[in-house]
């Protein structure tokens, strides 16, 4: 890897081919991400033009379609030789290497890079926002408003910086924010709401303006004027009063929480390694405004309120549905020049002898109530990680229970006994835990990401959910309500819309072809069906718990029984049904007006199951055909012909099968061709 780098930096070998597929993978790049994904080209674009002023800070970091095809090989090479020099990088190494070996490797092979002029860097000052800016746009790929109001952000690091952190994390999204419970709650107004900042970036990037933002998602039938006046109910508490303690308090450990789970990969600790020295200028950085962060108080979070979003001027960005629109018909792209025949470069070291993965020790072992659970210690972080999966799936739904497990799903957290929706809310994030649900085909899923500290209050928080859910009828009747609102925006989704195709391709008739709850099905979720579902469903028997984290085992075990003391198993779980054979070669269209881009999946079913013996080998061989970047179908797709920017296959496992897919999302002219390559690989 570092040898690969550094002959990208000795010099860049580049011909007409390669640039020409590399423009048209950068187009599909911005069709999949911008051009045919509902409020994205508003919410980045718009939104940019809206707060800045300067190219620089108001431009999307994507580019410019017609830029992007102007572009020429000396433009590239001069971009380069401006850019892409050793004195204008910072290399970080995360991982199994010693500092004096990493040292070696770095010298040895960037040593020899010359240096170059380093580029001037330019001020990107904004001027101040003077009162309202707004615009209207509309989005044909929209279903439903969105409504955004952001407002210029403070210099990052600084005290009124952070102090706005700690107020985004107490405005949130989530069941205990105060948007939620004003304009989601209160009014109904909304569907969702919730505070960012950085709009566009990450606390450690140290370079340009950014935006303080409420985001938005206003029911159909709301008065938009109305919603803002709400959010701005909202802020006003907080430029007048600030935080209560319980506000801060919460938000404090959450954010402790968020910073430290975001460290977890070795990935992600040289992303934020490397982004402090590079735009900050310290690499101890992180710890520094941690630490900044953590001091702030509530008077800090007031007067950071007052002086950034009071009198100063925003920028309200309204995306509304508009009617939808043909895609212009797609020019066919003319065959990429020919490869020039190019002398062969320096081959690359040998590669360095095969370490074997130390496999981390777990502990094994089953509740009284039959709850089997497997304990990981990993000590280097103070947080713990839980999954836990229940037999509740979508396939595992019998008579009467359709659509019963994405309802459980969505209201299993609306209330337990002595609780209602925000005070469940506020238990786990007071303890500096994140939870999480999703429904799948065979499974209920939970998942939690927490401070280690507090696992045994966050076990009894979370049985006391398990064994008392209640689906008050309030919050039942408001789900059902947004559901419906929260279908009609997935179905703008192409990703969406293909997989409820593919399931009725695959299944049939069969459990494992129900995708998601349509209205009829909506409408019949009620109270007493779903505490019948969950009595029945959501037990202990049949489950898995995994916990990671800095956790004794055998402690971890004894807070685990105590607070799962009252979890009865009741009946043995459900089987998941064989999977039907996937039939004949076949052919669907999912017509999806003012498309960018046509999503292609390509799917069969296999009984292989992961106590196949040849299971293994399917992985592997999976991972060659399209795991990875570096797989086949990457290599033909994106690199070779330029048809997309990513061409990946999956596999997803059941109980007793295998659906394995391939997926690439193209320009409409070459989808038959990219199908046909996906066909070969």
């Amino acid at each position: 890897m570092l040898w690969a780098e550094a002959d990208r930096m000795r010099g860049l070998l580049i011909s007409p081919r390669e640039l020409e597929i590399e423009k048209r993978v950068v187009l599909e790049e911005m069709g999949q991400t911008y051009g045919n994904q509902p409020y994205r080209r508003a919410t980045d674009a718009v939104m940019g033009e809206l707060a800045f002023s300067r190219w620089e800070t108001s431009h999307p970091t994507i580019g410019d379609e017609a830029d992007l095809k102007a572009a020429t090989l000396d433009d590239v090479r001069r971009f380069y030789d401006r850019h892409y020099g050793p004195d204008n990088a910072v290399l970080a190494l995360v991982g199994d290497v010693s500092p004096g070996e990493a040292l070696k490797l770095v010298r040895k092979h960037f040593g020899p890079v010359k240096r170059r002029a380093r580029p001037k860097r330019k001020t990107l000052d904004e001027p101040k926002l003077k009162g309202e800016t707004r615009r209207r746009v509309e989005d044909p790929l929209a279903k439903s408003p969105l409504l955004v109001a952001g407002w210029h952000a403070p210099k990052r690091g600084s005290a009124d910086y952070w102090a706005l952190t700690v107020l985004t994390a107490i405005l949130g999204g989530g069941e205990d924010s105060p948007l939620h419970a004003e304009l989601v709650k209160k009014t109904r107004l909304a569907l969702s709401a919730s505070a960012h900042m950085p709009y566009w970036s990450s606390h450690s990037n140290g370079r340009g303006p950014d935006l303080f933002a409420l985001f938005v998602s206003p029911r159909l039938d709301a008065d938009l004027k109305e919603t803002i006046a709400a959010a701005d109910r909202v802020l006003e508490r907080f430029r007048r009063e600030g935080p209560t303690e319980e506000e801060l308090a919460r938000a404090k450990i959450s954010l402790e929480r968020a910073w430290l789970d975001g460290q977890q990969s070795l990935a992600d600790r040289a992303q934020t390694l490397s982004s402090y020295v590079a735009l900050v200028g310290d690499p101890a950085g992180f710890w520094k405004d941690f630490t900044r962060l953590l001091k702030t108080d509530r008077r800090g979070v007031k007067l950071a309120a007052r002086r950034w979003t009071g009198a100063r001027g925003r920028a309200i960005l309204e995306v509304m549905p508009g009617a939808p629109v043909e895609a212009a018909p797609a020019e066919a792209a003319a065959p990429p020049p020919a490869e020039e025949p190019r002398a062969p470069g320096a081959p690359p070291p040998p590669p360095g002898p095969a370490r074997a993965a130390s496999l981390p020790a777990f502990s094994r072992f089953s509740l009284k109530n039959g709850l089997d659970v497997l304990v990981v210690r990993d000590t280097r972080l103070p947080l713990v990680e839980v999954r836990l999966g229940l037999r509740a799936g979508r396939a595992l739904e019998g008579p009467g229970e359709d659509g019963l497990s994405p309802a459980s799903e969505e209201l299993l957290f609306k209330g337990c006994a002595g609780q209602d929706a925000a005070a469940v809310a506020r238990a786990f994030t007071g303890l500096g835990w994140a939870v999480g649900s999703s429904s799948e085909a065979e499974w209920l899923k939970l998942s939690g990401s927490g401070l280690a500290r507090t696992f045994d209050d966050f076990a009894r928080q979370l049985a006391r959910v398990l064994t008392t859910a209640e689906y008050p009828e309030d919050e039942v009747a408001l789900w059902r309500e947004n559901a419906v609102e929260e279908l009609a925006m997935r179905r703008a989704q192409s990703s969406f819309l293909s997989e409820e195709r593919l399931r009725a391709e695959l299944f049939p008739g069969h459990p494992y072809g129900r995708g998601a709850a349509d209205e009829k099905v909506i409408a019949a979720v009620d109270r007493a069906r779903l505490l019948a579902y969950h009595r029945a469903r959501l037990r202990p028997a049949g489950g898995h718990l995994v916990l990671v984290g800095d956790l004794d085992p055998e402690a971890a075990r004894a807070s685990l029984e105590r607070a799962f003391a009252h979890w009865e198993p009741v009946g043995a779980p459900g089987e998941p049904p064989p999977l039907p054979d996937h039939g004949r070669a076949r052919v669907a269209l999912v017509d999806r007006p003012g498309s960018a881009q046509a999503a292609l999946v390509v799917a069969h079913t296999s009984p292989l199951t992961a106590h196949d013996p040849d299971y293994l080998a399917f992985i592997a061989a999976n991972h060659v055909l399209g795991g990875t970047a570096n797989s086949r179908l990457f290599e033909n797709l994106r690199t070779r012909r330029g048809y997309t920017y990513g061409a990946y296959s999956s596999l997803e496992v059941y109980g007793r099968g295998t659906v394995w897919s391939a997926s690439a999302d193209v320009r409409p002219d070459a989808a038959k061709a990219a199908l046909d390559e996906i066909r070969r690989s």
